[in-house]
């Protein structure tokens, strides 16, 4: 039986939130929560807070809202960054030399971390991280993610120095935070690979959650031909090699269905490409939902598809498979991992549409499999990857540490 403790969390995102489509801040709201009923005092804090539902026993630091969601620009991005750590570093010099913490869990972002606890002395923990964005062309993150206002080239290079100097602060933070570490959280097994050698003995692997008492199946899977993408829609996450694919499907199955279901810097890009494909037929185009709707879109679908370029975890295909849907991705970061040895026959090559049009229709042409993937889906989930479990993993840690 694990004691409560008194946690400090000096990052919990770059946006904590509830309600948006931001994956890492779901991730850090739904975890805190979790581990908030499990009795644990939690001081929280996060550069951008966006809570429409209170974290449970936690007190949350507002230290300014700085605006990290929708991703800045990135000059912008490291100049909040560097006035955040600031502000954080102030805090532990002063107020939290007074408070009684008994571990400090810094959580996301992971890749420019911070070197503070030992100003404090308390065990540290780092994670979860990632698998990180590999093997994507600069123009493949999105194609928005481009400074479109000309700077003078001496403002240019003026805010090129700067970036230069933020950014070899931040590794220096990192590194150091890495040093300090007592155990370093990663998500999945192959998110070891990026971290170095000399660390790998203080790596834990817990993965993310999905609540699978609120993420559920409806009473019977559809059969009406529904695909459902969900997600932030930028280029990295794959969607216009999934439009081209049904372009392919629509002339076997030409009652296929594709809802599109999100907000992002690319979408008018691929509204277009469905306009210049004529598929506005076949493809409806709806606005982010609030994060707890997002299950009524889950549960009117018949196949749920992610051909993410590469996905640091999967989130939403969790979520997918806790409402029974059977999943097809892309074989490129954290899917194999969390569909598992039995689902590696529906992971394809990432930018393959033939390969993803060949897989979907291989389900709709058989409703019975369908079925039979999403009811084992469900229970892999359950067993797996309940927030319940993983917060239980967190706890059993925690208690390790503070012996």
């Amino acid at each position: 039986m694990y004691s409560p403790k008194n946690i400090l969390f000096p990052c919990a995102s770059l946006i904590l939130t509830d309600c948006l489509a931001a994956g890492e801040g779901l991730i850090a709201y739904n975890l805190l929560n979790f581990l908030g009923k499990s009795g644990h005092n939690l001081t929280v804090l996060a550069p951008q807070v966006k809570l429409q539902t209170a974290i449970y026993n936690a007190e949350i630091l507002a230290l300014g809202d700085y605006e990290f969601f929708p991703a800045p620009e990135e000059f912008q991005y490291l100049l909040r960054w560097r006035k955040y750590c600031k502000k954080v570093e102030k805090l532990f010099n002063n107020e939290f030399k007074n408070y009684e913490f008994d571990i400090i869990h810094y959580m996301m972002p992971v890749n420019i971390n911070q070197s503070y606890s030992p100003i404090l002395k308390k065990p540290l923990i780092v994670g979860p991280v990632f698998h990180p964005w590999t093997d994507l062309k600069p123009e493949e993150y999105s194609f928005n993610e481009i400074i479109l206002k000309k700077d003078f080239p001496i403002v240019g290079r003026i805010k090129n120095h700067i970036k230069r100097y933020l950014k070899k602060i931040n590794k220096e933070k990192f590194e150091k935070t890495l040093e300090f570490a007592d155990k370093i959280v990663v998500t999945l097994d192959c998110a070891r690979k990026f971290l170095p050698d000399k660390y790998q003995n203080k790596i834990v692997k817990i993965p993310i959650g999905v609540d699978t008492y609120y993420f559920k199946p409806s009473a019977k899977l559809p059969d009406n031909n529904t695909i459902l993408f969900l997600a932030y829609i930028v280029r990295r996450k794959g969607l216009e090699y999934l439009i081209q694919a049904i372009n392919i499907i629509r002339r076997q199955i030409p009652d296929i269905k594709l809802l599109i279901v999100g907000d992002g810097p690319d979408k008018d890009f691929f509204i277009k490409q469905t306009d210049d494909l004529k598929l506005n037929d076949c493809i409806e185009f709806l606005p982010a939902a609030i994060h707890k709707d997002t299950i009524n879109y889950f549960q009117k679908a018949q196949i749920y598809v992610l051909p993410s370029l590469c996905e640091p975890f999967g989130m939403s295909i969790l979520e997918a498979m806790a409402c029974g849907l059977p999943v097809i991705s892309t074989n490129a970061g954290g899917p194999p991992e969390i569909l598992g040895e039995r689902n590696k026959n529906l992971l394809v090559p990432p930018r393959n549409a033939e390969a993803l049009a060949e897989k979907i229709m291989q389900l709709l042409f058989n409703y019975e499999k369908c079925k039979h993937i999403g009811f084992e889906n469900r229970e892999y989930v359950v067993r797996n990857f309940d927030w319940r479990i993983i917060a239980a993993k967190y706890n059993k840690l925690y208690d390790e540490l503070c012996e």
